[in-house]
């Protein structure tokens, strides 16, 4: 926990809605990325993977409008404003983006809670003294590694 403290928070945001400059991932040191497991996990995975289909698909029709002309050429370009049409707009991504932010945040904030309530009740009977590392001072108290108890 002590080492992740300091890292911040990586949040989920739509490239339209930042300038370039802002899509570099720190830790990685690339000026662009994307990532997502499963989409049975988290809802932003299911956006990403939706969103990669339909680029999927409009790059397969792009591809066919190569040979296309006439009534064929128009029917793809139909094609493709639809699948434009099915994709979520920025300003509804921005809004997903956010919510997902704020949850993973609370969620976060419950793990750490849970996490402090488990060690006051593993200490609270157990009285002892430990050597401890303090590594923080706040106004309102100290951040310490007790190395044996992790």
């Amino acid at each position: 926990a002590m080492a992740t403290k300091p890292m911040q928070l990586a949040k989920y945001f739509a490239t339209g809605a930042l300038p370039e400059d802002a899509w570099h991932h720190f830790a990685l040191n690339i000026p662009r990325y994307t990532h997502f497991t499963s989409p049975i996990r988290r809802y932003p995975d299911v956006i990403v993977h939706r969103l990669l289909h339909l680029v999927q698909r409009i790059d397969r029709l792009r591809a066919q409008l190569e040979f296309s002309d006439g009534d064929g050429r128009r029917r793809l370009e139909r094609e493709i404003g639809d699948i434009r049409a099915e994709a979520m707009q920025e300003n509804e991504l921005c809004e997903v983006c956010e919510h997902a932010n704020l949850k993973k945040l609370a969620a976060r904030k419950a793990q750490e809670a849970s996490s402090f309530v488990f060690l006051c009740i593993m200490l609270k009977d157990r009285a002892t003294v430990e050597e401890a590392l303090v590594y923080g001072v706040q106004d309102r108290g100290l951040d310490v590694l007790v190395e044996r108890l992790g």
